[in-house]
């Protein structure tokens, strides 16, 4: 059992079947840190590019470090890739430049033992045998993306603003940020359930995406000291049960939600901030406490649209309601108009009987001759209507006096 060091002026290829019993300590001092096939290293490894934006890509699915690595990098360029094949992947101390990917497909998966500083982003992947990732001493300026096999847990905690990248963990998902925020830049989906603090900061949505979801699990727990989401722009969450709550006496420290299902609200709190919750679906609330000044605002979208269905439904119902009924008044008048009108009753007129006048001034005289006596007229020595009457007036003729 010997250690190794290899020290090279330009790049370093590590070439195939490379084995040490011990140690190996590797530095290029111009150039790139490679394996041209895979490596087995009993002991611990070390592996350092001292020119700036140079690379270590230690990459081959059957590379094998038993002991822990550590990786060394300058520049802003100068990423650093380590695959360990079926290996459990321990990251000793280290400083990398650039980005920092990491991929092991034991059941142990990825773990560190010292501070793992990254100038940039952070890809940590486990890609068989259920493996987890245990992550509790980075130091990432940059995204975290973690992706777990199977049912794998993943369990990480940065030192300053943690910002999470697209990500997929198979199990339980543990993150905390110890000074600043914690940032959703992108959507960050596990099977299992979801614990979140920033214990110095706020939890924030700030995925440039406006339909994109920020969090899915079982049951999600998330505690800050400052806010969790802003009113513009609530935390996106997918989960059955939610747990939430904000420590700081700021009056502003409120907790705005936004969750695409149905959702029961176990114990949401603030100290002195407003809770502000809109749901896509059902919400049940047990436990929901606005501290302070604070107000409770829940807005249950799936209820407003079935009460706006049945109202709609109701509204539908009444106006064919009516529509029938205009229908059939129109009907009977038109009916109405189609019926020739009754025939009037025929009036029999009778006509009036009018009393014969008699002819004024003529008589009848008995037996032919006038009847008045000594042969006068009604009128002596005048004349009667229609002729002249001497001495008395007879019809139509002379009369002589007798």
């Amino acid at each position: 059992i010997g250690n190794a060091t290899v020290v090279n002026d330009t790049a370093l290829k590590l070439r195939h079947g490379s084995a040490v019993g011990g140690n190996l300590s590797a530095t290029a001092i111009t150039g790139d840190i490679t394996d041209s096939t895979y490596l087995n290293i009993t002991g611990t490894s070390s592996f350092t590019t001292n020119a700036n934006n140079a690379k270590i890509t230690l990459d081959n699915s059957n590379n094998a470090f038993t002991g822990s690595i550590s990786l060394n990098t300058t520049g802003p360029l100068a990423h650093a890739v380590v695959d360990n094949g079926t290996t459990a992947l321990d990251i000793a101390a280290s400083n990398i430049g650039g980005d920092l990917s990491l991929i092991s497909g034991n059941a142990s998966g990825i773990t560190d033992s010292g501070t793992v500083t990254v100038g940039g982003n952070l890809l940590a992947t486990t890609n068989a045998n259920n493996g987890v990732i245990n992550l509790g001493t980075l130091a990432i300026d940059g995204t975290v993306a973690v992706v777990t096999n199977g049912k794998g847990n993943a369990t990480m905690v940065n030192d300053i603003d943690f910002g999470f990248a697209n990500s997929t963990i198979g199990g339980d998902l543990t993150a905390t940020a110890t000074s600043g925020d914690l940032l959703f830049k992108g959507s960050v989906k596990t099977i299992g359930d979801v614990d979140l603090k920033a214990t110095d900061g706020s939890i924030l949505n700030n995925n440039v995406s406006t339909v994109a979801g920020n969090i899915k699990g079982e049951t999600i727990t998330l505690k800050a000291l400052n806010t969790i989401g802003t009113v513009k722009k609530q935390l996106n969450i997918d989960a059955e049960i939610l747990n939430a709550s904000t420590t700081s006496k700021n009056p502003k420290s409120d907790i705005n939600i936004l969750s695409r299902g149905n959702l029961t609200l176990a114990k949401v709190k603030t100290v002195d901030g407003n809770i502000n919750i809109k749901s896509e679906g059902f919400v049940k609330s047990e436990d929901v406490v606005a501290g302070g000044m604070g107000l409770v605002k829940i807005v249950d979208l799936e209820a407003i649209r079935l009460a706006a269905a049945a109202i709609a439904a109701e509204e539908k119902k009444r106006l064919a309601t009516a529509a029938a009924n205009k229908k059939k008044r129109l009907a009977a008048m038109a009916a109405a108009v189609d019926i020739p009108p009754p025939p009037a009753p025929i009036m029999q007129i009778t006509p009036p009987t009018v009393a014969a006048t008699p002819l004024i001034g003529v008589s009848k005289p008995a037996g032919g001759s006038s009847s008045a006596s000594g042969g006068s007229s009604p009128t002596s020595g005048g004349m009667s209507s229609g002729g002249v009457a001497k001495g008395g007036g007879g019809s139509g003729g002379v009369a002589k006096g007798g």
